[in-house]
């Protein structure tokens, strides 16, 4: 395994890094797709304060931490976001959601369940619960609320 990677895209160097930095904070959509599974979603940006970003998609509004690396942000910019299926988290109780949504589809795996959670008329994500208890698993139809914590909020450069 190699303690350094560059991913290239046309002939093009797209990002070097280590493993875990470049699939935990790509900086495009297509690093973020090319080093596995991920949910985009398209957002703009309501607030910035040092550290973090608030982002608006719509149907939901949440955090993001902005690091070093992130791209230049300012208020009212659309943005990219990448976000992994196994750091949403399905809340407890409907108050710490930030994401609401329905379940269309569920794939149980033993000591995983694969969701596929519709937030709106056009945006689905894929969510990946570790160890799911069995009266946690979700049947189609089922309303859902998901979490996500700001540092696993990837902002992306356009391309």
């Amino acid at each position: 395994m190699a303690d350094r990677i560059a991913i290239m895209r046309d002939g093009k160097v797209m990002q070097i890094g280590d493993p875990p930095a470049l699939y935990r904070s790509p900086r495009t959509s297509f690093v973020a797709s090319f080093l596995g599974e991920t949910n985009l979603l398209e957002a703009s940006i309501t607030e910035i304060k040092p550290g973090s970003a608030t982002l608006d998609t719509g149907f939901a509004s949440f955090k993001a931490a902005v690091g070093e690396n992130a791209p230049s942000l300012e208020a009212g910019q659309s943005i990219t976001v990448s976000v992994r299926p196994e750091t949403l988290h399905v809340c407890e109780s409907p108050e710490q959601g930030v994401f609401s949504g329905m379940i269309s589809h569920t794939t149980y795996l033993g000591d995983l369940a694969h969701h596929v959670v519709i937030l709106s008329d056009s945006v689905r994500v894929d969510v990946a619960e570790f160890n799911p208890r069995p009266q946690a698993l979700m049947k189609v139809g089922d309303s859902i609320d998901l979490v996500v914590n700001p540092e696993d909020v990837s902002l992306l450069q356009p391309e």
